[in-house]
């Protein structure tokens, strides 16, 4: 898929698809506040020798932001939308790092699993595997991945987790051990604030608490060991 057009953002190039990237999603661009908080989280929090998991790739941008930091040691990308894959790519050649980022079409899960249902919406961010979370266009079937299974190959020191509400649950019995931080969104919107409790408990039971990097009552927090 060829991008004739570029949206600059928080210093990086993202190619502009009016038919993803609607009105409202380039307005945040262009004022710079799309995924603001995970860039300056990570531009805090990366360091040399990091091995990064990214759950919810979106446009590719957290995980150009981690390609272009210096002597990462692996940067693995998964986006369940399978019409996002080339819009990271192309996100990822605008800004020189082609090749740097292992980018992977899956919906990751507690458990391992057959193809998993995912719902498109119009704005791409409200795209998810909740049937119920509003008007969906089309839905695509897209093999899963289970958490633990992607922690023991690539062996994460920092996580990176935005996936519209599946991060409920998805901590639960998997083993964290090897990571560092966590730069994470929860969403009270779909689950609660009971929802969010949970998944800060899960985290706190593995040794990751709230680092001061965080933001307080910002839906973007970050959980470091220790």
């Amino acid at each position: 898929m060829e991008f004739r057009d570029v949206i600059e953002t928080l210093g990086l190039k993202v190619p502009f698809d009016p038919k993803i990237i609607t009105p409202v999603i380039e307005r945040c661009m262009r004022n710079n506040y799309y995924e603001h908080d995970e860039v300056r989280a990570l531009r805090a929090i990366l360091k040399a020798g990091d091995r990064v998991l990214e759950l919810g790739g979106g446009v590719g941008l957290c995980s150009t932001v981690v390609a272009k930091t210096p002597s990462i040691s692996r940067i693995v990308a998964i986006e369940a939308n399978p019409e996002m894959i080339s819009m990271i790519k192309e996100t990822h050649r605008l800004n020189a790092v082609s090749g740097q980022v292992d980018v992977r079409n899956f919906v990751v899960t507690s458990s391992t699993e057959n193809a998993v249902p995912f719902y498109i919406r119009s704005d791409f961010w409200g795209s998810s595997m909740d049937k119920e979370a509003g008007v969906f266009e089309r839905v695509a079937l897209v093999p899963s991945v289970s958490l633990q299974s992607l922690m023991a190959e690539v062996l994460p020191t920092l996580l990176v987790c935005d996936i519209e509400g599946g991060e409920l649950g998805l901590f639960d019995d998997v083993d964290l051990g090897t990571i560092e931080n966590i730069i994470i969104e929860l969403h009270p919107k779909v689950y609660g604030s009971e929802g969010c409790d949970r998944v800060i408990s899960v985290l706190a039971a593995q040794g990751l608490h709230v680092s001061p990097v965080s933001k307080e009552g910002n839906s973007v927090q970050v959980f470091s060991r220790g």
